[in-house]
């Protein structure tokens, strides 16, 4: 990770850490990078469907997907299909920086 120093208005230094999109995936919660992944692997995916085949719980399912909009990982659009189901994809360019989950 690398640092940006700035001077600011009144005259002191403020360090601001750059953090690459691989940085922010690594920290994660495990169920966000289950989440990401699925998407990467399934491309736009609704909530219903992506814990559905994750066997996940709604309210993780809801975190993961809200943890990840906040980072700018996924977007969310509505469905051409069906107007009021949210779909959900991961944004252009950050499909690279996504390991596939290890199961222990």
């Amino acid at each position: 990770m690398s640092d940006l120093t700035a001077r600011n208005e009144s005259d002191s230094w403020l360090t601001i850490g750059l953090e690459t999109t691989a940085d922010v995936v690594a920290q994660l919660p495990p169920s966000a990078k289950l989440v990401l992944s699925y998407l990467r692997d399934n491309g736009p995916c609704s909530r219903a469907e992506t814990e559905d085949d994750l066997c996940l719980p709604t309210s993780t399912t809801k975190h993961a997907l809200t943890e990840l909009k906040d980072e700018d990982l996924v977007e969310d659009r509505p469905s051409m299909e069906d107007g009021r189901v949210t779909v959900y994809n991961i944004v252009a360019g950050v499909a690279e920086d996504v390991e596939s989950p290890t199961v222990a």
